[in-house]
């Protein structure tokens, strides 16, 4: 970003290796007037959720522009950038865009490692003890009291084969941490820090896994701490079964829950397989399917595709969905892991695709793990059509 607001949008030259990019905004400038006011009321303990809010261009809505919309530009017809919150759906994990949280980690910690060392794992054999961490942040430019403390409360739940939950959830562990700095780009404090607790994978051999948060302030008289209007939890938790039950604790706006979209599997204890190997030349993908034929522009599908692994059991397999044939320009949109997949079972996977234009689409998915060649299945048409939208100086007229 140049001074003064411009993208320097100069290409970056091919490179190997890892790469890092960053994008810094600081609300603490004369600029972020509302920021200081809105921000500097309370604590808003949070969670990382990268896909609650989708920033879309609609056409300009003449002398009615909605509130959670900007106009975009000057040009004819007008247009306007819109944000709306993503529907929670806490009963779908997988599907759940509204809980989606990046910023937890997985570490095994069997022969004596810290918690973080090495890389983000998907699988352990059953008996490994790992380390579950996760990112926990304070929001606001409000500083916390020094006697609050922060709970973060870790949970497990048991997958079936079309990844949702298979009975309740169970209770991992909660770590209490000292208040958490607030946002201050003056200063060198961090605005989060790394909750931990430890799963023994004992019980959950031959488990599909996946695991879930819960966050919130305590005062030092151990009433729950105030947060930013509408953020925050209603009540401090109690037992909770599933990720239903903490939804319903939420405020509108809370970032207190959250939910790691990545299955885990644990292997039986006697198991020959090379953790982290990769074997999925076994897969074969099948049965790609979408939830609705005909939509309206704005509106998602749920994309569908069944993995079988019918020889021998297949791990470490990566499902890429894309608009259009790969082969011919098509573009990913999604991308899914799956970890193991039984010998003789059937796994399927789900993701939710949103066309970005009006017509007719047709989504590709391929599978393949490591080196192995890819294998693809296709749906059937998506016709996307678009609404109508009435102009300031036009008549209706419809997007193209």
């Amino acid at each position: 970003m140049k001074p003064g607001g411009s993208v320097d949008n100069t290409p970056l030259a091919p490179t190997f290796g890892l790469l890092q990019t960053a994008f810094s905004v600081d609300p603490q400038t004369t600029a972020g007037v509302w920021w200081r006011q809105t921000y500097n009321q309370a604590p808003d303990i949070a969670l990382n959720h990268p896909n609650r809010w989708k920033v879309e261009v609609q056409p300009d809505s003449s002398g009615s522009r909605p509130s959670n919309c900007l106009q975009l530009g000057t040009g004819r017809p007008s247009q306007m950038n819109c944000a709306e919150l993503a529907k929670s759906l806490p009963d779908n994990p997988f599907g759940d865009s509204f809980h989606d949280m990046r910023g937890f980690f997985i570490s095994n910690i069997t022969n004596g490692n810290l918690p973080g060392q090495g890389p983000q794992i998907e699988t352990a054999k059953a008996g490994d003890k790992l380390a579950l961490q996760a990112r926990v942040y304070n929001y606001s430019l409000k500083r916390m009291k020094d006697d609050a403390k922060v709970h973060v409360r870790f949970y497990g739940t048991e997958l079936n084969n079309v990844r949702k939950p298979d009975g309740d959830s169970f209770f991992i562990g909660e770590d209490v941490i000292g208040p958490i700095s607030p946002f201050d780009s003056k200063s060198d404090k961090l605005n989060w820090v790394l909750a931990t607790t430890t799963f023994d994978t004992t019980p959950y051999a031959d488990k599909h896994l996946a695991f879930w948060v819960v966050v919130w302030s305590e005062e030092a008289n151990g009433t729950l701490t105030a947060e930013l209007p509408e953020h925050g939890l209603k009540a401090i938790p109690s037992t909770l079964k599933n990720l239903a039950d903490a939804s319903f604790l939420e405020a509108d706006y809370s970032n207190n829950v959250g939910f790691y979209k990545s299955a885990f599997y644990v292997y039986k204890p006697a198991t020959s397989n090379r953790l982290g190997a990769t074997n999925g030349g076994n897969v074969r993908l099948s049965n790609v399917q979408v939830s609705d034929k005909k939509i309206q522009l704005g509106d998602s599908v749920e994309v569908t595709a069944s993995l079988s692994a019918p020889a021998a059991a297949a791990s470490g397999v990566s499902v890429i969905f894309y608009d259009g044939d790969p082969q011919k320009g098509g573009k990913a949109f999604d991308i899914e892991r799956v970890p193991h997949v039984r010998a003789g079972d059937t796994y399927q996977v789900k993701v939710p695709f949103k066309p970005q234009s009006c017509g007719a689409h047709q989504v590709f998915a391929t599978a393949t793990g490591g080196q192995t060649s890819k294998v693809r299945g296709s749906t059937g048409m998506v016709v996307v059509r678009c609404k109508k939208t009435q102009m300031s100086d036009e008549n209706a007229i419809a997007i193209r």
